[in-house]
């Protein structure tokens, strides 16, 4: 339990709210949650792996950014389920990014809510497979029965077709564009 405070504490997660980040972030959808539901009906977030770029200048903010969207979800579910579907669509070498990797691998092994039923990993590209493979080792056996793959439509096993973004072939957009209150990357 104090690891988890100290964990909170390090990355602000009492304070921050939606205008704490950058427009740029909800726009090109890193991270989004959008109150949809898996066909089990836990409440999903996304994440686009191939949105993603190392840049030191912005690297807590994008961790904060992740953290919040899953406090987000986390919170939505009150306890009921969640489902991370990380889409791997046209992820590069470019995008890869061991530091995010590893932060990633403690978060869940530490602190991830005990409520996170699947992470549903699309359209994997082959050579991830290693980056998978050492990821994968870095978790708990329990945990590491929670990963899910899917190519394509048999994503549709899982979430139905008006549940998902437009860009893994569902329906809706994931940002609002009407929600203005967020300032841009440059005034951060």
């Amino acid at each position: 339990i104090i690891d988890g405070l100290i964990f909170r504490k390090e990355y602000d997660l009492s304070r921050l709210k939606e205008k704490d980040f950058p427009l740029e972030f909800f726009q090109i959808g890193f991270a989004h949650y959008n109150g949809k539901k898996d066909l089990d009906g836990n409440d999903l977030l996304f994440i686009r792996a191939n949105c993603h770029k190392k840049i030191q200048l912005i690297k807590k903010l994008t961790y904060q950014f992740y953290i919040f969207q899953m406090e987000q979800v986390a919170n939505q579910s009150r306890g009921n389920g969640i489902t991370i579907v990380i889409d791997l669509n046209n992820f590069g070498f470019a995008n890869i990014d061991l530091d995010l990797l590893f932060w990633t691998a403690k978060l869940y092994n530490r602190y991830c809510p005990i409520s996170l039923k699947h992470i549903i990993l699309y359209n994997m590209p082959r050579f991830v497979r290693p980056l998978y493979n050492r990821f994968k080792s870095l978790l708990p056996t329990e945990f590491q029965q929670r990963l899910k793959f899917c190519n394509d439509d048999e994503i549709f096993e899982y979430i139905e077709r008006k549940n998902l973004p437009i860009y893994p072939g569902g329906t809706f957009h994931h940002y609002d564009t009407n929600d203005n209150e967020q300032n841009n990357l440059y005034d951060k």
